[in-house]
């Protein structure tokens, strides 16, 4: 994969992934800013964010977070689907569901009243979701502290917030990299 990114003099991150493969769908990465000591806190609203299961696979498969946001997980499909996290930091488990109907561990008895298929991580970092039904089934959702992140689109078009003055590293990572794409760089006037 080749990956271009710019930044001007008006501190505006702009980019897009290109893939040397063919890959028909680039919204499998996300882009965000590591560190900078001079991050602006950006008010932004907790927002709703989709991670659903249909088709047997959780869609977006990658998914962006700030740690204020709620995800929810609605299966979308007519069969028993689940959803749990062993990660220490952010371990949950939503229980079992057949479409909107929520059940009992053993499929058998459906279980009434609310039915929780939304989570809130409490800490950063990247957080991978399963299915206990379907072990093949995975996502990862990216959880973040501040505002500086995004998940490119379908056509692998990404753009971050503007920076203040700085210096930080750019990082994109996806399951299609074998490892983390890194990038330092300043923000101001050099000299």
């Amino acid at each position: 994969l080749v990956l271009l990114y710019s930044n001007n003099s008006f501190s505006q991150i702009k980019g897009k992934i290109i893939s040397d493969k063919e890959v028909s769908d680039l919204s499998s990465f996300v882009v965000w800013i590591k560190d900078g000591k001079n991050l602006k806190k950006i008010k932004n609203k907790r927002k709703l964010r989709s991670m659903n299961q249909k088709n047997k696979t959780f869609y977006p498969k990658i998914l962006a977070v700030h740690k204020k946001d709620k995800v929810s997980f609605k299966n979308l499909d007519p069969i028993f689907h689940n959803v749990f996290s062993l990660d220490p930091k952010n371990k949950f488990d939503l229980g079992t569901f057949k479409g909107s109907e929520k059940f009992s561990d053993d499929f058998k008895k459906k279980i009434k009243g609310k039915r929780k298929y939304h989570h809130r991580f409490k800490h950063p970092g990247k957080v991978s979701v399963f299915c206990n039904i379907h072990p093949d089934m995975y996502g990862i959702v990216y959880v973040f502290n501040h505002y500086y992140f995004t998940n490119s689109n379908f056509l692998g078009e990404f753009e971050l917030p503007k920076l203040p003055k700085g210096k930080y590293t750019l990082v994109i990572d996806s399951p299609l990299l074998k490892k983390q794409h890194k990038k330092r760089f300043k923000v101001g006037k050099s000299g």
